[in-house]
This record gives C-alpha cells, sequence and structure tokens, in this order.
C-alpha cells in the first residue's frame, strides 16, 4: 500500500502508512524481549529480526519510500527531514542482511533520494534549521561515499561540498571518513 500510495503522489499519506508499518514490525515477535518502539526507534533492531534476508529486503524497501517521499514531497517541515536522517542511521545495519544485488539497488535508491533532499534543504535554506541541512548534507556524502556512487563525486552538485567546508569552518572538529 506504501508503494501505491507513493506512486499516487500521495507522499504525506504514504509517508504515514510507512511509519505504520515499521512501528507494526516491532510487535513481530522473533524471541527478543526488546522493542523497536521501546527505545524510540522507527526501525526494529537487526537483531531483533535475525538474518532474515525477506524481512530486511522489506524494512529497508520501507526507509527508501520513506525517504523518497521526503524528496519527492519537499515538505517545508524541517521534522520530515530529522526523521529521514534517524531512520538512515537506524536502517544502516539491515543492509549486511542483503544480498549483494538488492543491497547494491536499494543502496543507491537511498542515496540518490537522500541527494534530492539535500538539494532542496540547499534550495529553501531560509526555511530550515542551519544545523539540520550541515547534518542532513553530512549524512548524504558519508552514505555517497559508501556507494557504488562514489566513483562520481566529481558529478555531485556543489552545494553539497560548498555547505560542508563552511561546517567544516564552523566546527573544525567535524569530518567526514571517504
Amino acid at each position: 500500500m506504501v508503494h501505491c500510495m507513493e506512486a499516487w503522489g500521495w507522499y504525506g499519506d504514504a509517508e504515514a502508512e510507512g511509519f505504520r508499518v515499521l512501528e507494526s514490525f516491532s510487535g513481530i515477535d522473533f524471541g527478543v524481549k526488546k522493542s523497536a518502539k521501546s527505545e524510540g526507534k522507527f526501525v526494529p533492531d537487526v537483531e531483533n529480526g535475525g538474518d532474515d534476508k525477506e524481512f530486511g529486503l522489506l524494512v529497508v524497501e520501507v526507509v527508501v519510500t520513506l525517504v523518497k517521499c521526503a524528496a519527492v514531497g519537499q515538505s517545508k517541515d524541517g521534522g520530515v527531514y530529522g526523521r529521514v536522517l534517524g531512520l538512515v542511521e537506524e536502517v544502516r545495519p539491515w543492509f549486511r542482511v542483503l544480498d549483494a544485488n538488492a543491497c547494491e539497488k536499494l543502496h543507491r535508491a537511498l542515496v540518490t533520494y537522500l541527494g534530492k533532499c539535500s538539494l532542496f534543504l540547499l534550495g529553501e535554506l531560509a526555511c530550515f534549521d542551519g544545523n539540520l541541512v550541515c547534518a542532513f548534507c553530512c549524512a548524504t556524502l558519508t552514505e555517497h561515499a559508501k556507494s557504488s556512487l562514489k566513483d562520481q563525486f566529481t558529478s555531485l552538485p556543489g552545494g553539497y561540498v560548498h555547505l560542508y567546508s563552511h561546517y567544516k569552518r564552523i566546527d573544525p572538529r567535524s569530518s567526514l571518513t571517504f
């Protein structure tokens, strides 16, 4: 249903349904008492899902769809992009469960949609908190560096790198590992 809503352009509805799906995953009993909801997370811990590749694929697909909804929906609500940052952190371990082809395909999609979100945030800088925009661009660059798209690093819009270099001057302790 999430994919249908997203395909129809109902990004807000798709986002709400995607979060409901992720929340319902916390109710699945894998024999572990810890749940994602009790920790304040959206995505269940990979330990809770075990080595189930199909479940992992579903988790990652829902997260990528939520990031796509944020990218295409272009909301001016900073909370949307804050949740996306949280989702990206939480879903990272799930990529290890996927087979190589699914991992590559979904990570490329994730990086692409993160890039679109970053470009939107940079274009609407006056509407968003500067720290959020910096954190988002840094997360985008970090994920980009991990993907097969890293060979295309020179084709990245200059805004990411410019913003990161500006942020680096503000906080010299920050760093990106490529």
